[in-house]
């Protein structure tokens, strides 16, 4: 998806938000080799398999316990920010955050590009929406709905984003489509 979009990126630092156990964290690296790579995630036990499992294949990859929200990262450090099913993980009043951090971190013309579940409403029949409401109550998705509600355009403008430079659209991937949105930093 990062090079059907933005075929010439060649980060030299990249930032893999709410990595999780580093499945793409690696795959990052395994594209860039050259490339300073870090994983972000609250959760210990996460970042403790994806270190063990990027040492077993000999990838240098950094990894920092964090909210996405607030990575202690210094200004302007990353040239590519990510995000793979992050934000319907989060809840209302930290999505503004990490946009604001996302921005913060990174470097002029940089690019940040987010891929999430595609579920937003105006897009789905009521039996869909029904199914997502059932997300909600029984798999333990408190926030599916509220990030299906929320405008990830107005989020990017409001965190400091150009209107010119921010996306939020679908795109097809393997038997289905995602929800993409991000943008890139002004030069």
């Amino acid at each position: 998806m990062l090079r059907r979009r933005f075929p010439e990126a060649n980060p030299a630092s990249i930032l893999d938000l709410g990595c999780g156990p580093g499945i793409q964290t690696i795959a990052f690296r395994e594209a860039f080799p050259e490339a300073d790579v870090w994983g972000v995630d609250l959760s210990a036990p996460f970042l403790t398999f994806a270190h063990t499992w990027a040492e077993d294949q000999g990838l240098a990859i950094n990894y920092r316990q964090a909210n996405a929200s607030d990575t202690g990262f210094a200004d302007g450090q990353f040239d590519l920010i990510v995000s793979h099913i992050l934000f319907h993980e989060t809840w209302y009043d930290i999505v503004p955050g990490i946009m604001q951090e996302a921005h913060r971190l990174l470097a002029p013309g940089g690019i940040f590009l987010n891929v999430d579940t595609p579920f937003q409403p105006q897009r789905l029949s009521m039996t869909k929406q029904v199914t997502n409401h059932w997300q909600v109550v029984n798999n333990g998705e408190p926030f599916w709905t509220g990030y299906a509600d929320t405008d990830m355009r107005a989020a990017l403008l409001d965190a400091g984003f150009d209107d010119e430079r921010v996306f939020a659209d679908y795109e097809p991937m393997g038997n289905g489509e995602f929800f993409v949105f991000g943008g890139t930093k002004a030069a």
